[in-house]
């Protein structure tokens, strides 16, 4: 199989939002080489024929879905963040021509499957091959991608439209978790169909 497979394949692109890029991405040089990495992952789908699903967490007002023994999300719920409608659930900016048009999901959780429906868009897109990129490396990145590989995905993860705020954790999961799970390359790999484990 080649690295995008257009009837297999689809470009998942986790928390690509203002909400998480705010805390995330506050570097200027870090922003703009991950929005330039992502343009060009789905500059690469559209040129194989593949589809782009994007995944955003959000929740209703009042945070109803966020149990107070959530230790993660009981502190997003705490400071309102995150709510349906509010400016941290749009798009980033630089990235709303790129993505603004996809498939939008919404998550309730970090990982991608977790509160949900991507799995039924999958099913309805007739894909079992997830290319991954977003935000962050350690937080829905990994999580999607290990509970894809659980759920008997193909998984690839674009290891340059991905972020995390520090660096070696962000190479670290690449090299010795994310790679055990799938397979881990640049976009420009991804292209070129030279994915390596």
């Amino acid at each position: 199989m080649s690295a995008l497979d257009p009837n297999n394949s689809v470009v998942v692109l986790l928390d690509c939002m203002e909400g998480v890029a705010g805390g995330n991405l506050p570097d200027a040089a870090d922003r703009e080489r991950f929005v330039t990495a992502v343009s060009a992952l789905v500059d690469t789908a559209a040129g194989a024929g593949v589809p782009v699903v994007r995944v955003d967490v959000e929740f209703r007002p009042g945070h109803v879905e966020v149990a107070a023994s959530n230790s993660y999300f009981s502190g997003v719920k705490a400071a309102g963040r995150l709510e349906a409608g509010s400016n941290a659930t749009l798009v980033m900016k630089e990235l709303e021509p790129v993505i603004g048009g996809a498939v939008r999901v919404v998550k309730k959780r970090i990982g991608g499957f977790a509160g949900s429906d991507l799995e039924m868009v999958l099913r309805g897109l007739d894909r079992r091959h997830l290319v991954l990129g977003g935000l962050i490396t350690r937080g829905a990145v990994l999580s999607t991608a290990t509970e894809a590989a659980d759920r008997d995905y193909a998984v690839t993860v674009a290891s340059d439209a991905c972020h995390d705020p520090d660096p070696t954790v962000h190479q670290m999961l690449l090299e010795s978790v994310l790679s055990i799970r799938g397979k881990v390359c640049t976009v420009a790999e991804l292209k070129e169909e030279r994915v390596t484990r």
